[in-house]
């Protein structure tokens, strides 16, 4: 085995601390870069959706290694049930995306009939409509 001194330097280059003579500004994108971030509730979401490719393969993996845990033990009368389950939660996740579809629609059309062009109604409305769309969205990639 190797032995490998800790140095001062090894430290500071492995450390995600801001390093001397970096601005504040660039630390943060260092954080950022490093952390990753996401957009807060209330903002628009520009990240892509999954591939749906690569879910539909994950998810054949995934459920080829439930069947092969399952199989020939004690449990394999429960694997229909366990896949099943698997299945339900995303039907469950997609039926909970539709509720808010639907309230998303009820806002919007109220928005829309109390219209009373003022700049702030634009943006609420704008907004809703952003936010209807994502959701459209996101109940399309969960029912692929």
């Amino acid at each position: 085995m190797q032995n490998q001194s800790v140095t001062r330097e090894t430290i500071a280059a492995a450390s995600p601390e801001k390093s001397e003579g970096s601005s504040s500004t660039q630390h943060v994108i260092e954080q950022m870069e490093m952390y990753g971030t996401r957009p807060f509730s209330d903002e628009e979401d520009h990240r892509p959706l999954p591939d749906s490719e690569l879910v539909n393969n994950a998810l054949d993996e995934v459920f080829g290694i439930l069947a092969e845990i399952f199989t020939d033990t004690r449990l394999e009368d429960q694997l229909s049930s366990v896949l099943s389950d698997v299945v339900n939660s995303f039907n469950r996740r997609v039926s909970n995306v539709e509720r808010s579809i639907d309230a998303n629609t009820y806002s919007r059309r109220e928005l829309h009939d109390n219209f009373d062009g003022s700049e702030v109604t634009t943006s609420k409305l704008e907004r809703l409509t952003a936010e209807g769309a994502t959701m459209v969205e996101a109940r399309d990639a969960l029912e692929t």
